[in-house]
């Protein structure tokens, strides 16, 4: 005789709060005979996935591309215009540089992607950002054991040959800036970019997969996929190898505090409290002329 085949079918329960964040993804998996004549049980599997609003492919594509077209652009424009005041301003424009590429970059991205949300008229709860309550104290610890395991990891991994492939240099590099120009890309850093990036990666490209995965998979396969693919995609952004390992520890970590708290709050003060420690060391190598990173 035949195993009996699943079917299965699922469909969305609201949580029990006014304004939900994450809803009841339910799977009913039921197992009945070949002939559909007997059912022998039901089971009712509980998801957790972030937001009750659904993203379409079309929305995701507008996401991806516009705030990236964005930020190339207004960072190719600011290049040239500083470049181009520079040279009227100052006589030597390595000693004297104000390359304002990176914040103009962020602030591009981060412009025409609240923009692309205003017009897809997504609101902060369809986003993810509710008031994180009963686990809020979890925080205090949770946030500084991250970072604190993160900065572990980077200081082993510049303890391998993993440290010669690139990154310390352009770091370095990048911000002998003026006091102008490091301000903008300290506030680029530590408080633009964590939000724009949660946003991003957390809620639409991991909720996207989700969204796609757990009709088709077991629950915690679907959630484990949605995780991983998102921060790999996360670390591939950082284009270094030693950024990329940190990135994407960075990114499954992000993704657990949004599954734990339920609000992308979560997720943004971790990597919030992340970037600010990397703008710290920035700020040390700029003001003290000592590269701590080798």
């Amino acid at each position: 005789m035949p195993k009996p085949a699943p079917t299965i079918g699922a469909t969305y329960l609201l949580s029990g709060r006014k304004e939900p964040l994450f809803s009841y993804y339910v799977f009913y998996t039921t197992t009945a005979d070949p002939s559909c004549t007997t059912v022998h049980a039901t089971t009712a599997h509980h998801v957790l996935v972030p937001s009750r609003r659904a993203v379409t492919g079309i929305e995701l594509f507008a996401l991806i591309v516009l705030p990236i077209s964005g930020g190339f652009f207004l960072a190719v424009i600011t290049n040239i215009a500083t470049n181009i005041a520079t040279a009227f301003i100052t006589h030597n424009l390595d000693d004297e540089r104000f390359n304002a590429a990176l914040p103009a970059s962020v602030a591009g991205f981060a412009l025409t992607l609240l923009a692309t949300l205003k017009l897809q008229k997504w609101t902060l709860s369809d986003l993810g950002f509710h008031p994180i309550q009963h686990t809020r104290k979890y925080l205090f610890w949770q946030v500084p054991a991250i970072v604190a395991a993160n900065f572990t990891l980077l200081a082993l991994i510049l303890m391998t040959p993993l440290a010669n492939t690139g990154g310390r240099e352009d770091i370095a590099s990048t911000f002998k800036l003026g006091p102008i120009g490091l301000s903008l890309s300290i506030f680029a850093i530590s408080i633009v970019a964590p939000i724009m990036e949660e946003i991003y990666y957390r809620r639409f490209i991991m909720g996207y997969l989700e969204q796609k995965l757990l009709p088709r998979m077991q629950a915690r396969t679907a959630i484990i996929c949605s995780t991983l693919i998102s921060s790999v995609l996360f670390a591939l952004m950082h284009g270094v190898p030693i950024a990329m390992i940190t990135a994407f520890f960075l990114g499954t970590c992000a993704a657990a505090l949004i599954r734990w708290h339920q609000s992308l709050w979560a997720s943004v003060a971790l990597h919030i409290a992340n970037n600010t420690m990397v703008s710290l060391v920035l700020l040390f190598i700029y003001f003290t002329g000592t590269n701590v990173l080798g």
